[in-house]
């Protein structure tokens, strides 16, 4: 009876570190997401937008503060919708980039996502980059810009883009980039 109190004294007492180290982010994925787990679901949830034209649903993933400085923005999301053919198939999505930025109370953490996206009619290349979190103006939370491309126009991905590889700022909003001829259409 003695050894049976102990054992669930102790049982209890390593449960109770282990919830407090999880909640505490010690143990991800335990009780909260990685970033890989949230960034995957942020990607996928911008899929399936993209395969069902859901127009409202892509402009509802944008950072609300970033949408009032992207021209033609509405324009944009029919094209990215047009654009994007096929019914989603599979990605190859890996473990996003990401800058935790921690000033004193004040947090912001970006990710920048890319994956091959598989379709049943066409491959693309997508990168985005994506406000996940922001104490200071929850309006920064979403995407600020996607960058997408079909494989087909060109599959050795010799062209690099991402937020900031044409300057220093990120450029807001939806990028298709074209190729004709195996050359970026300017």
């Amino acid at each position: 009876m003695r050894i049976k109190k102990i054992l669930l004294s102790l049982s209890t007492f390593v449960l109770l570190i282990c919830s407090a180290l999880a909640f505490a982010g010690c143990l991800p994925g335990f009780f909260v997401d990685t970033d890989s787990d949230a960034a995957r679901k942020d990607l996928e949830s911008l899929i399936k937008c993209m395969e069902n034209d859901d127009h409202d649903g892509v402009k509802n993933l944008f950072a609300a503060n970033h949408i009032e400085n992207i021209d033609n923005f509405d324009k944009d999301i029919d094209e990215l919708l047009v654009y994007f053919d096929g019914e989603f198939v599979s990605h190859n999505f890996d473990m996003p980039s990401t800058d935790d930025d921690v000033n004193g109370k004040l947090r912001r953490k970006w990710f920048i996502i890319s994956a091959d996206i598989v379709t049943t009619t066409d491959t693309y290349f997508l990168c985005s980059y994506w406000c996940e979190k922001d104490t200071s103006d929850k309006n920064n939370v979403g995407i600020w810009s996607i960058f997408i491309f079909n494989h087909n126009d060109n599959p050795d991905r010799d062209f690099s883009f991402y937020p900031g590889s044409w300057g220093d700022e990120v450029m807001d909003g939806i990028h298709i980039i074209k190729y004709v001829d195996g050359q970026l259409e300017s």
